[in-house]
C-alpha cells in the first residue's frame, strides 16, 4: 500500500519529501523548478506508508551484523536488492 509523503514543501527552488525519518532533498539547481516538483511527485507516490518500519528494521538488521563497514554495506545491500524490481 502506497500514500502520498507528508509534509512535503518546497524552499528556495529545492523541494523536500519527509517521511518519518526518510528525507529527500531534489533540487535542479534553479534550471527547472517544475522537473524537481514533478519528481517530488512522483516520489510521493511510490514511498510505501510501511517507510518508517522498514527503517526500524533495517537499524536493527545493521546493528546485529558483526564485521567492518564494508561487510555491513554489502550485507544491507544483499537485503535490498530486489527492491528495484
Amino acid at each position: 500500500m502506497y500514500k502520498k509523503v507528508k509534509n512535503a514543501f518546497s524552499s528556495n527552488r529545492t523541494f523536500f519529501v519527509r517521511y518519518g525519518d526518510l528525507k529527500i532533498a531534489i533540487s535542479t539547481n534553479g534550471k527547472s523548478p517544475t522537473v524537481a516538483k514533478r519528481m517530488r511527485e512522483m516520489l510521493t507516490e511510490v514511498i510505501p506508508e510501511t517507510i518508517d518500519d522498514v527503517l526500524d528494521q533495517m537499524a536493527k538488521v545493521r546493528d546485529k551484523l558483526k564485521g567492518d563497514f564494508d561487510y555491513k554495506i554489502k550485507k544491507l545491500d544483499e537485503i535490498t536488492k530486489d527492491w528495484k524490481e
